[in-house]
């Protein structure tokens, strides 16, 4: 069974196998590839922020909603991907893993 990380970056998302690294964006459907590319994108203003800027009310609301959707993708992803036991995903906004 694998564990994958899934994360925004700075140029393309993160999925990665704990114990093999980057998995093969091939198992992935192109329709929630598609999904994480638009997520990843929307996410990019927030990942060249400092902790100060992130910390502001509306760039905080704006990675609470960001986190929303990476959970509703990661649930995706560990629903889709064979041998997944878990998907988690890390919040680049809050610097931190969200259950």
């Amino acid at each position: 069974m694998r564990y994958l990380v899934l994360s925004a970056d700075y140029l393309e998302f993160s999925i990665r196998d704990v114990a093999d690294g980057e998995i093969d964006r091939d198992e992935i459907p192109a329709e929630l590839q598609d999904q994480l590319r638009d997520w990843n994108g929307d996410y990019q203003s927030i990942v060249a922020l400092g902790d100060v800027a992130r910390s502001e009310a509306a760039v905080a609301e704006q990675i609470t909603s960001l986190d929303r959707r990476g959970k509703v993708l990661a649930g995706a992803l560990a629903s889709i991907l064979l041998n997944v036991r878990e998907v988690r995903y890390y919040s680049e906004g809050k610097l931190t893993y969200i259950l």
